[in-house]
């Protein structure tokens, strides 16, 4: 059995659902306590299977249980090492550092399962400045980026070096408009939902295009796709801030709609 945990931006909450869409709980509400949010934006699961949440306009990292029970905070407001301007996404690698997208300060932070900072990503350098949405993991530990500012997926080495990127503006293949959300399957495929163009498109590791779900023309057609990850088996899920959750099948596949009120990050 899997449980999606997703955020809710109307109401400042993350929650817990089953797979056949059964609600469990919500926790967490409006405010700067512990244990409180506002605007998160990203979530993740960490080795110990606790929730890590993108407090993004508190400008922190909260991590609880699953159960809402508040465990740790790191982070504040600010452009120095281990400081946010109002992070949105995050993952956490195999060794369990936690990686975060610090949207508004164009640049990737590295921090370890406790918040320390280790490292930044992507702020100087070949790739150019960022505008970073979401990042997930490779099976390489590899950093993936959704550069939605600038239209874009880069890849980092784990150590933070630019290894390549792909994309450009546009509604074509292989192109796109404000990549929002981004996640790899077992096979090391990326996957990237695009708001802007309305869809979510699969690509290879090298950037190669391989199909695209959920446009205009698909009758599962997405309004504002962000968040997206995928399970065990390489089902996918998708939060759109106005359809709630799509679960699709590893080929894009519709599969179901979980309903629910202005959804951005989801993980399994």
């Amino acid at each position: 059995m899997w449980r999606s945990l997703v955020q809710d931006r109307i109401v400042q909450r993350c929650g817990v659902v089953k797979h056949n869409a059964e609600f469990v709980r919500m926790f967490g509400g409006w405010g700067s306590a512990d244990g409180y949010f506002r605007c998160p934006t990203g979530v993740c699961l960490d080795r110990n299977h606790d929730l890590v949440v993108a407090d993004s306009s508190n400008h922190r990292i909260h991590v609880v249980r699953q159960d809402g029970t508040f465990v740790r905070k790191f982070g504040r407001e600010g452009g120095a090492h281990g400081e946010f301007h109002a992070p949105f996404g995050l993952c956490v690698n195999s060794d369990g550092q936690i990686i975060v997208a610090d949207t508004l300060n164009n640049r990737v932070q590295v921090f370890s399962c406790d918040g320390a900072f280790v490292r930044t990503v992507g702020d100087s350098g070949e790739a150019g400045q960022l505008r970073p949405w979401s990042v997930c993991v490779d099976d390489c530990d590899n950093i993936i980026v959704a550069d939605c500012g600038n239209h874009r997926v880069c890849t980092f080495s784990a150590d933070g070096a630019f290894l390549r990127h792909f994309g450009t503006i546009g509604s074509g293949a292989g192109e796109f408009k404000h990549p929002r959300g981004v996640c790899v399957d077992s096979r090391g495929n990326i996957l990237v939902a695009e708001s802007g163009n309305h869809r979510v498109q699969q690509f290879r590791a090298d950037g190669t295009f391989v199909r695209e779900f959920g446009s205009a023309t698909d009758p599962a057609r997405f309004k504002e796709p962000r968040g997206i990850c995928v399970d065990g088996a390489d089902n996918i899920f998708v939060s759109d801030t106005r359809c709630g959750i799509r679960q699709f099948r590893p080929d894009g596949t519709f599969v179901r709609t979980l309903e629910s009120p202005e959804l951005w990050g989801v993980c399994v």
